[in-house]
């Protein structure tokens, strides 16, 4: 009787020590759970997030970090469409951006530019008046910018010379002979505004035209030369564009040579806008490596 008793205690102590052995491994369970989610959640944070070029089409708030990439960006006017009861072209767009910084913007006119670093948080803001119909900011990685503002020189220089190509065409058909300038050969020592409106010849306008791009490419080199910025291959690749710029501009102009420009004042206006893009450029360059 005694031996039963005896078995009866150990088997009930077996029993009551697997119960115990099963709740630690299910307990166990959960901590090796957490231990892999908080690897994968240091994995997230290490992973580095690079800007991205975004389109904003909409007024409201953005959020840095969920809409936006964080980095630094242009913000540039890409397109701006005045409502018919904007007679006066008074429509602009602006842009608040609030955080551990807080800066405001308003842009007025296409291709009117600023550059921008936004951190992971910010709160940004975009707004529109006197009632445009439509508008589009794009926020551009540097490297987009560049190859923007080399676009964005043809396409101005296409269309604000078309009309004055018309005219040229027209004046040309009932001249005989070539009008020659006996004056010196156009060889501009800098850009200035005096210089550019010291041309008189389309074979001159050209010339000032090569001389802002050599001027712009030689202090945009000076600038990054030295920097993580400089690239050789993307420099070259960059020259590329603006020559193919000049090349655009050869093709309405050269047929021309020498003869007198008509509606100088046109080109001269588009020469000077050229060049204080190109500078502006160059300058926001400066302002973001001090």
């Amino acid at each position: 009787m005694e031996k039963k008793i005896l078995l009866a205690v150990g088997v009930s102590l077996l029993i009551l020590s697997g119960c115990d052995s099963t709740k630690k491994a299910k307990t166990s369970e959960p901590n090796g759970s957490n231990v892999s989610t908080e690897m994968g959640n240091s994995t997230k944070e290490d992973k580095q997030i690079n800007p991205i070029s975004i389109d904003i089409l909409a007024k409201g708030n953005y959020t840095v970090g969920t809409d936006i990439n964080p980095g630094a960006y242009y913000v540039v006017l890409t397109e701006l469409i005045h409502g018919d009861k904007d007679t006066d072209k008074k429509a602009y767009v602006s842009i608040e951006v609030s955080g551990k910084d807080y800066s405001f913007e308003t842009f007025y006119n296409i291709n009117a530019k600023k550059r921008f670093k936004f951190k992971d948080g910010d709160e940004i803001k975009f707004e529109d008046n006197y009632s445009p119909k439509s508008w589009k900011v794009s926020l551009l990685t540097d490297s987009d910018f560049q190859k923007y503002m080399g676009s964005s020189a043809k396409n101005s220089s296409d269309t604000s010379s078309s009309n004055s190509r018309e005219n040229i065409s027209a004046s040309s058909k009932k001249e005989e002979k070539t009008e020659r300038n006996e004056s010196p050969a156009f060889q501009p020592t800098d850009v200035s505004d005096e210089t550019i409106k010291s041309i008189k010849t389309y074979e001159d306008y050209l010339t000032m035209y090569q001389a802002i791009i050599n001027n712009y490419l030689a202090d945009y080199e000076y600038v990054i030369k030295d920097t993580v910025l400089y690239d050789q291959t993307t420099f070259e690749e960059q020259k590329k564009q603006y020559e193919q710029s000049f090349e655009s501009q050869k093709k309405q102009y050269a047929e021309y040579g020498n003869k007198k420009l008509i509606g100088k004042d046109s080109l001269v206006e588009f020469l000077v806008s050229y060049r204080d893009s190109l500078a502006e450029t160059t300058n926001n360059l400066k302002k973001s490596l001090q």
